[in-house]
């Protein structure tokens, strides 16, 4: 089920990763590049970042080979790595309808 409600931001072009972790730092799903696997402390402190960002928000990440986006999510926070020519309009329009389709699935 998570895999099908994530599928249409996991397959975006350019996003080379991806981890949904649950709050307390348990991953829920993930689809990663070979040896892509980032530090425990980076996947904290991304975690602290979206803490503090409200759950409508989209925080983005520059890094200098990409993008790390973030978005809380109701069942956990959804980590993603892109590449520098990833469409972050497209990508961000995906992470709302992602949004949207999870609430309606508690509704």
């Amino acid at each position: 089920m998570i895999e099908r409600l994530l599928a249409g931001v996991v397959s975006q072009r350019g996003i080379t990763d991806a981890w949904l972790v649950e709050k307390d730092g348990f991953v829920l799903y993930s689809k990663q590049s070979a040896n892509s696997q980032p530090a425990s402390h980076a996947v904290q402190d991304w975690l602290a970042l979206a803490r503090n960002a409200s759950e409508v928000q989209t925080v983005t990440l520059v890094q200098e080979q990409g993008f790390v986006l973030l978005r809380t999510l109701q069942i956990g926070v959804l980590i993603l790595k892109a590449q520098r020519e990833t469409n972050l309009g497209s990508l961000r329009i995906a992470l709302n309808k992602l949004s949207a389709d999870e609430a309606n699935m508690d509704a």
